[in-house]
């Protein structure tokens, strides 16, 4: 659904007519667009730079997407960046789906700490997938 930008955004329930704080949850700085929450926001680029994706933080989700599609790199690589990357969009989404249903928002280090965890596991008795998770860091919490 991200991907196709099918995510109920606050911006689209605006857009829809509710009445909603169309402000972002995670940061209460700007609207809460898909390319604003997963890539401007404060909190989102923090999480990216943590998992040391900041070399990636563009504006907007086509800017990082397309090039991905046509990447060139080792197998390997794309499959750590790829499965880093499901996992942050999955986890930011449920940070964010806490927060709209009244819970305060985590420092973002303890929901990096919870995304390398699910890396981890996700990874583990894979050891092309272990072995590119310890080249990026990310191997241990």
């Amino acid at each position: 659904m991200t991907m196709v930008d099918g995510i109920v955004t606050k911006d689209k329930l605006l857009k829809w007519g509710k009445v909603v704080n169309g402000l972002c949850v995670l940061c209460n700085a700007e609207m809460e667009p898909r390319d604003h929450m997963f890539f401007r926001c404060v909190y989102a680029r923090r999480m990216l730079a943590d998992l040391h994706f900041g070399s990636l933080c563009r504006d907007s989700w086509v800017a990082i997407v397309a090039p991905g599609i046509h990447s060139c790199r080792r197998p390997i690589a794309d499959r750590v960046d790829g499965l880093i990357w499901c996992i942050y969009c999955v986890g930011l989404w449920k940070e964010r789906s806490r927060c709209v249903h009244g819970t305060s928002v985590r420092i973002a280090e303890e929901l990096v700490r919870e995304t390398i965890l699910d890396l981890n596991f996700v990874s583990r008795n894979n050891e092309c997938l272990e072995e590119g998770l310890r080249v990026v860091g990310l191997d241990q919490v």
